[in-house]
């Protein structure tokens, strides 16, 4: 693959976006990272009309999404799924035409999780983190009984949690036992995030959990509650639909058919059918087509107030710059391009604001460095 791939079709016309936002027709956006977050934020770049460059260190776009077939097999390397419920990934799925290719998991699919060196059957009715079923909880193999009966304990545990932001491994140690956390809440929200749980903020990934806290003290009773609730309105929903069913079949043979069906409550998972990879191969073509820059195996030396210093030697100039390439991508800047030091204060947590701790930068009050519109996507599934 080249390292420069550059290509001048007519760039298409998108759709979807939150908000018409600026006109960056005159505008040249540099994105430094190539994952998910850098290629959306092109994507909307490019939506909005400007001139976008892309610049990836490694030799692939993606990042952590890695969709490879082995074997007949489809394996997830990064993330596996992306969640529903936020609307941001299935919005960027819908403008590339993927809505057809969006599955749920269901049907024959098994899930399982590697426990004790074992490959143990997920527990039915088991949400993101917590139980929402309490037999098939009770029984499953995948968590020892001691772990078991720590998570027992959430069920007498006061409240404990404070109003700043903490960890999400942190909080749920506390109150469910680390089993719980290595056995479930790390390798699913990790497949999510693409993030450890101890680096995930627990109000800007699950705010729900401060939610169930407060309203029913015990996170097992808040989902146990939200799990019969879903239930009772998946029932009522398929009665619904019979009665709609019966009512027209009735209308046209005379017959009625009283018979009814009970229909699971819907996952909030998603992934496409050719792998969350299927989407980052989708991007990258169409961001392509679109008369974007894309550059791999480039890296950025030096973000100053003449532009982008890459490792080839050019210069990019910008009028625009997205680091989505993680912390590290900011150790680029030039001294004289960063905003002045924020006065330190004593806080473990990070801002409310930010999916991974410990904290965030300051905003810039670069001319070269500013923010620019995009909307935000599930990390490591979309963001």
């Amino acid at each position: 693959m080249s390292t420069t791939d550059r290509v001048t079709t007519p760039t298409p016309t998108v759709s979807g976006t939150d908000a018409p936002g600026p006109d960056a027709s005159h505008c040249h956006l540099v994105v430094v990272g190539g994952g998910i977050t850098g290629l959306a934020a092109a994507w909307q770049g490019m939506a909005r009309g400007a001139r976008v460059s892309v610049v990836e260190s490694d030799d692939h776009f993606g990042g952590k999404v890695v969709t490879d077939r082995r074997d007949g097999f489809l394996v997830e390397q990064g993330p596996d799924s992306f969640v529903a419920y936020r609307p941001a990934a299935l919005k960027l799925i819908e403008e590339l035409g993927l809505s057809d290719q969006v599955i749920a998991p269901g049907g024959g699919r098994r899930v399982s999780l590697l426990s004790r060196g074992k490959l143990r059957p997920m527990p039915a009715g088991m949400g993101m983190v917590l139980p929402t079923r309490m037999w098939p909880f009770v029984t499953t193999t995948v968590l020892s009984w001691p772990d078991k009966i720590r998570a027992g304990l959430d069920l007498v545990i006061p409240r404990r949690l404070p109003d700043h932001d903490v960890a999400i491994g942190a909080f749920l140690r506390q109150r469910l036992g680390d089993g719980i956390v290595r056995r479930f809440a790390d390798p699913m929200v990790g497949g999510i995030y693409g993030a450890g749980i101890d680096e995930l903020s627990l109000d800007a990934v699950l705010p729900s959990l401060r939610d169930n806290e407060r309203d029913h003290r015990s996170l097992m009773v808040a989902s146990l509650a939200g799990g019969r609730a879903s239930r009772r309105a998946a029932r009522q929903r398929a009665a619904q639909n019979n009665a709609q069913q019966n009512s027209s079949h009735q209308n046209s043979t005379g017959q009625n058919n009283s018979a009814g069906t009970r229909g699971p409550a819907a996952s909030p998972f998603r992934t496409l059918r050719g792998g969350l990879g299927q989407l980052i191969d989708a991007l990258v073509d169409q961001l392509r087509a679109g008369g974007v820059e894309l550059l791999v195996n480039t890296s950025v030396d030096l973000l100053g107030r003449d532009g982008v210093h890459l490792s080839d030697g050019r210069v990019l100039p910008a009028d625009a710059v997205v680091l989505a390439g993680g912390v590290a991508s900011a150790g680029c800047c030039d001294p004289s391009c960063r905003p002045p030091p924020v006065p330190w204060r004593r806080s473990p947590w990070p801002p409310r604001r930010s999916s991974r701790w410990p904290g965030r930068s300051a905003p810039s009050t670069s001319p070269l460095i500013r923010r620019v519109g995009s909307r935000p996507t599930p990390a490591r599934s979309v963001a």
